[in-house]
């Protein structure tokens, strides 16, 4: 239950890689399973960014990165990102209304290429590797 998200030099291509790798999604017979679902991208008032939108990203935007997952038992209990190979603090605060954990973040100067990993905890199954 681990996602990956890649946005280009001008932040136009979306590209999710939708294996889940790390910890083995069940533990062993009868236990629970997880599966990891997509990141997202958020503006602060959580509007899904379109393509058009992550395009026009400019520094000092601030974006809310979200990610989810389905169990067959157990929960999720926090989440983490790494954007563009730094890890941020783990999360515990959830989108309104939902399952997501989100990490806001901050556009900074001379970047033009994010690169967001996302992990999800399970308080059975643990971190992805």
């Amino acid at each position: 239950y681990y996602k990956a998200i890649d946005w280009s030099s001008d932040f136009s291509e979306i590209e999710a890689r939708n294996k889940c790798g790390g910890v083995p999604s069940s533990p062993g017979p009868g236990g629970p399973s997880a599966q990891c679902l997509n990141i997202k991208a958020y503006d602060t008032s959580w509007n899904l960014l379109t393509t058009d939108q992550l395009k026009a990203l400019k520094a000092g935007d601030k974006v809310r990165f979200a990610v989810g997952g389905t169990t067959t038992g157990g929960s999720f209990d926090k989440a983490r990102f790494k954007i563009n190979g730094v890890q941020r603090p783990e999360v515990t605060q959830k989108k309104p209304a939902s399952e997501e954990y989100f990490d806001e973040y901050t556009i900074p100067e001379g970047i033009t290429t994010l690169t967001i990993n996302a992990q999800i905890h399970h308080a059975t199954l643990g971190w992805s590797l």
